[in-house]
This record gives C-alpha cells, structure tokens and sequence, in this order.
C-alpha cells in the first residue's frame, strides 16, 4: 500500500506544539481488506502520523471496517484515544463512499459538522464539512473541507470548490479553512495549465 498522504502540520503556541492533519486515500477500503493483517498493520501505521486524519475511499456497506480500525489504533502506541466522526455514504449510484475522520480526542474535539448541500449536483462525493477545536489561544478553531473528486470531473469539482470555502467560511464566520484529500490534480486527469487557472490557483488568500 504505497499510497499518497497530505499532510499538513500546524505550529501552534508560539511553536511549542506540532499538530499535524492529514488526508488519505485508502482505496476501496472494505471489512475483508481491514482484515487482512498487513493492511491493518499499514493503515495503523499511517493514521498514528497524525492528529486528525480523513479517511477516504471507505466503501464498507457492513459499517464494521472503521469500528475495527479503531480498536486497532487505540491499541497501536498509546499516543491516543481517537476517536471517529463519519458521514453519510455518499455518491450517485451504487458506489458509495464514506469520509471518516479520525482525531486524537486528547487534543481535538469537533465542535459542528454537516454535509455540504449540493443543489447541483456538482460532486460525485460532496464535502463532508467538520469544524475542530484546536490546543491554542492564536488559533482555537479550524474548518476542514475533504474532498475525492471523481477523475472525469476534476477541473468543474475543484471550482465549485471554491464556492464551498465561500458557503463554509460565511457559515462559520472564518476564513481558517483547510481544503484537503484526493483532489486528482496532479495527473492527467488535470493538466497543470488548467490547474493554473482554478480559483482556488487565482484567487489570493489560498496557499498550496
């Protein structure tokens, strides 16, 4: 499993503290790949990296994979208690996938969350939007806004995207919002012309 992880790390109280969020891709995760010993030992692994990760490509219809993932990692290295917030299987036919967001509770709690409405249909998966407490008095909250895009829609996703910060940052009132996941924005299925010219590229305030 030599998959691609986003990783961000945040320098809170005046440098003292590392808090570190991530996102990863987990292909197709299902019960029977969970329980494989490799795989769960992997995973482990990749989620104990960081203080909030967001799971993605979770396609397990028995809803036993992140309860058992969980277990897992709680037991993995004492650097826990995480917990889970999931959402709703999402998608526009039989192929569905969840967001699950895994946290250290020590350091981290969601104080809101709620799937972004999207009246028009433009994500095959919409966001799954979550606001955390974080440990600082500089910085005491933080919006994050996971996406998968689908490869046959990059480019139309990552601009309506851009309308989601907009919804997201006047819901809450703050403009501390990280826009993470498998965005497909660094392959043929967007070329880096076209990767230019997004909003989320043009528009000043965003940093890559």
């Amino acid at each position: 499993m030599h998959y691609p992880t986003a990783l961000l790390f945040l320098i809170l109280a005046n440098g003292a503290q590392a808090f570190r969020i991530c996102a990863f891709n987990a292909q197709r995760l299902t019960l029977a790949k969970v329980a494989r010993e490799q795989v769960m030992d992997t995973l482990v692994r990749i989620l104990a990296r960081c203080d909030i990760m967001v799971l993605q490509e979770v396609v397990d219809s028995s809803g036993s994979a992140i309860p058992l993932l969980l277990r897992e990692l709680n037991r993995f290295d004492g650097s826990g208690p995480y917990s889970t917030l999931s959402s709703p299987q999402l998608g526009r036919s039989t192929y569905m996938e969840t967001y699950v967001y895994f946290y250290r509770s020590h350091k981290t709690q969601v104080l809101s969350s709620y799937v972004y409405n999207d009246e028009d249909d433009v994500f095959a998966r919409e966001p799954f939007v979550a606001q955390f407490s974080l440990p600082s008095n500089v910085l005491p909250s933080l919006v994050l806004v996971p996406l998968h895009t689908t490869p046959k829609a990059v480019e139309k996703e990552l601009n309506a995207l851009y309308d989601v910060f907009l919804e997201v940052s006047q819901h809450w009132q703050s403009k501390d919002v990280i826009l993470l996941g498998d965005f497909n924005a660094d392959c043929a299925s967007l070329t880096k012309k076209r990767l230019d010219k997004l909003e989320l590229r043009t528009e000043p305030g965003f940093h890559w």
